[in-house]
């Protein structure tokens, strides 16, 4: 029994639905959340510049979300840099560790990561740095 009482609560809590995040995730199973798009055209130029030279330096990484129309920052209500085309969150194709300190030396917003291994950047001019 405790076992699995310690098994639903890691899932729970390893599960993005549950964790908190700054953006809201692009899961179109998951109700209430808002319908991402991995298109790159819908992106600012400034945040199509800092993925094109991150791609030119890292190569091809795979985008899983890039706008997402009317979202909000899960748990706060304000408007995540998706919604203005200025975030993206794509899967590492390379060494992480490169790819993250190269994101924190040139985005100019958050660079987040994430549990489910996928890494948050935007160019909405505040800096966070952080895990969710």
């Amino acid at each position: 029994m405790l076992r699995s009482i310690a098994a639903v609560a890691f899932f729970c809590l390893s599960t993005p639905a549950f964790a908190f995040s700054w953006s809201v995730y692009s899961d179109p199973t998951i109700q209430g959340y808002a319908k991402a798009s991995t298109s790159r055209s819908c992106l600012t130029s400034d945040t199509r510049a800092v993925l094109a030279r991150l791609e030119a330096r890292f190569g091809r990484q795979q985008v899983i979300s890039t706008c997402r129309p009317g979202a909000v920052i899960a748990g706060t209500g304000r408007p995540s840099q998706h919604r203005y085309g200025k975030a993206v969150d794509f899967r590492p194709n390379g060494n992480r560790a490169a790819i993250l300190a190269w994101l924190r030396a040139n985005a100019k917003g958050a660079v987040i990561t994430y549990a489910s291994g996928h890494i948050h950047f935007d160019t909405g001019g505040y800096r966070y740095r952080g895990r969710k």
